[in-house]
């Protein structure tokens, strides 16, 4: 909102627009038929939508499908899908493209340096579904007394300054974070105060580490990260990159180091976990 010199409205849960000549909505508010139908067709000239590797999800197609914009802008830094369904049923082209090795050798990303950790994980035996581990199955692999202490003690022997973890559950984030001194736990179960606080304990320094399932994959701008830690295995390169990413956001008038030095674009293996440090200079 702050980026635009024009009045912005809001359609986000008990936020309204009222008529102004840009709106900023949620998804999950805006498909809603009644919030919909205060809208009439071509009433919007671009719609424009983050994170677009969700455009094929029908709640996205219905805004756009219903608005009937004369331009559809999608944005997203991960389009490969973990199903592998391609987006051109919603776009025509990609008109813009940087990948990850020109955005950190231009100053826009961190550069990393990556450590396996091999832990006692036997996903052999894991179904798979859209291209990647069924949640219901990995987490009872994964969430185990003694791969937990293994991943602390990486967390331990790896971990340099703020750090973010991603489990497999929420619960296998509660029992990690028990292991781990000074962390925290964010899940979407969480009330947005009680989430804020703990986002703001985190960047001043007082938490050490969170930990958290599913919620920070997306939309998260925490530029004091120095260590990701992937508590979980994946088979999906899209979420593997979302998570590395979170570790990629370069603090204000610091940039990291032209050379790439390490880093995956996939899993580089089924059993491990990955601390994942940015390079800053």
């Amino acid at each position: 909102v702050k980026y635009y010199d024009v009045p912005v409205g809001i359609e986000k849960g008990a936020e309204h627009s009222q008529g102004e000549p840009v709106v900023s909505a949620t998804v999950q508010t805006l498909s809603r038929d009644k919030r919909l139908a205060a809208f009439s067709p071509g009433e919007f000239d671009t719609i424009i939508t983050d994170e677009a590797h969700h455009a094929l999800a029908p709640s996205y197609r219905k805004i756009v499908e219903t608005l009937r914009p004369r331009l559809h802008v999608g944005f997203t830094a991960t389009p490969r899908r973990g199903d592998a369904r391609g987006l051109e049923k919603v776009f025509d082209d990609i008109v813009f493209s940087r990948d990850l090795k020109w955005g950190i050798g231009n100053g826009y990303l961190a550069d990393l340096d990556c450590r396996r950790v091999y832990v006692s994980w036997d996903t052999s035996r894991l179904r798979r579904k859209n291209g990647d581990y069924a949640v219901s199955d990995l987490d009872g692999e994964v969430n185990q007394p003694r791969t937990n202490d293994q991943i602390a003690e990486a967390y331990r022997q790896f971990a340099e300054g703020p750090t973010l973890v991603f489990a497999s559950s929420v619960e296998h984030a509660h029992q990690l974070a028990r292991r781990i001194k000074n962390a925290a736990v964010v899940d979407g179960k969480m009330p947005l105060s009680e989430r804020r606080r703990v986002i703001e304990e985190f960047s001043a320094g007082t938490i050490a580490c969170l930990v958290n399932f599913g919620v920070f994959t997306e939309g998260t701008d925490l530029p004091m990260i120095r260590t990701v830690l992937l508590a979980r295995p994946t088979q999906n390169p899209t979420l593997y990159a979302q998570m590395v990413g979170r570790g990629r956001r370069t603090r204000q008038n610091v940039r990291p180091p032209h050379r790439l030095r390490r880093h995956h674009e996939r899993p580089p293996a089924l059993h491990g976990a990955h601390a994942v440090r940015p390079q800053r200079g």
